[in-house]
């Protein structure tokens, strides 16, 4: 938690100096107008914030709204202005999503969906205690998603004040899973990279969307995101869905 919460204040300090060097339309560094209609912008936003479980198979008791984190960037917008204060756009983004579980479960790879069958590449996602999982102690049991985004935005700006709202279809690349943690024996066990807690090759669903809505002020704000899909495949794991609450920088500079 302290670390997340340095890197949110990093986050809040550091909005003077992106405005200057990345996001500001005064500066205009990081966009290119083409004509007086449209705009082509590189990283014209950054967000951080929380992910809680909506529809879920039992995980949200296990977990909580700050356990899960969700970092992502906009790598290129290209950007139409029907009006002054108004912009319609499309863009690419790559995000990454943490989920984490309480001390006392284990995300697990299983080959069958078996509990007595979890294994070094399994695309099945578990979840079980830490016993069965054969340890005594949980230092980090981690299931990480890269997405890649392409979000359809509208914005209106009121001055400094900037209002989007949006839709994002995403491409979701398998999940990874890891574990740092001690066994019954007291011996430290890390199968960050490989190990019977490890994969990197859990089921997501390939094809998921999200609703988004943002506001903020002088380029650093609050956003809210809806997803309605389940993460993981049907059969590939527990089934739920996700909503993330967060901070926002650049948009509106």
């Amino acid at each position: 938690m302290k670390k997340i919460l340095t890197f949110v204040m990093a986050l809040c300090i550091a909005t003077g100096a992106f405005a200057q060097g990345f996001g500001s339309h005064a500066a205009g560094i990081n966009e290119m107008e083409i004509g007086d209609r449209f705009n082509f912008e590189v990283i014209s936003y950054l967000h951080f914030g929380f992910n809680g479980i909506v529809k879920n198979d039992n995980i949200s008791s296990k977990t909580g709204l700050f356990s899960s984190q969700q970092f992502g960037l906009n790598m290129l917008e290209l950007g139409f202005l029907p009006y002054e204060d108004g912009k319609l756009s499309i863009g690419a983004d790559v995000e990454w999503n943490w989920y984490h579980l309480n001390k006392d479960y284990v995300w697990v790879p299983l080959s069958d969906g078996s509990s007595q069958n979890y294994t070094s590449g399994g695309s099945i996602l578990g979840v079980l205690p830490k016993e069965i999982a054969g340890v005594s102690e949980v230092k980090r049991s981690v299931f990480t998603i890269c997405t890649f985004g392409f979000p359809v935005n509208f914005t209106h700006h009121f001055g400094k004040l900037a209002l989007q709202v949006g839709v994002t279809p995403e491409l979701n690349l398998n999940g990874r899973v890891q574990f740092k943690g001690v066994n019954f024996a007291g011996e430290n066990v890390n199968d960050a990279r490989s190990g019977a807690r490890f994969s990197k090759n859990i089921k997501t669903s390939l094809f998921t969307w999200n609703a988004h809505a943002a506001i903020s002020y002088g380029g650093l704000g609050i956003y809210f995101k809806y997803s309605p899909q389940n993460v993981l495949q049907q059969n590939y794991g527990p089934q739920f869905n996700t909503f993330t609450v967060g901070l926002i920088l650049g948009l509106g500079m």
